[in-house]
């Protein structure tokens, strides 16, 4: 995850999701989404969209919380 943190991530929920999901491609592929879209997710301020975030969570088996990565939607 250390690569991941230099490049200034704006969602670290998301960056350690890749990190689980062993990376940028895995988690694009498992979400079926270009990994541009989850580079764009991780280094801008778009946010994940509510469906790949309620996915991840159970992708990663609910280490990461869908509430992590949108706590605009899902409050805490």
């Amino acid at each position: 995850m250390n690569k991941l943190t230099k490049n200034k991530v704006k969602n670290p929920a998301l960056a350690k999701a890749i990190h689980i999901a062993g990376g940028v491609v895995e988690l694009s592929k498992q979400l079926n989404v270009p990994h541009s879209s989850v580079s764009r997710w991780l280094h801008t301020k778009i946010p994940v969209p509510i469906k790949h975030a309620i996915k991840i969570e159970t992708l990663t088996n609910g280490e990461i919380k869908a509430k992590d990565l949108r706590p605009d939607v899902f409050k805490k």
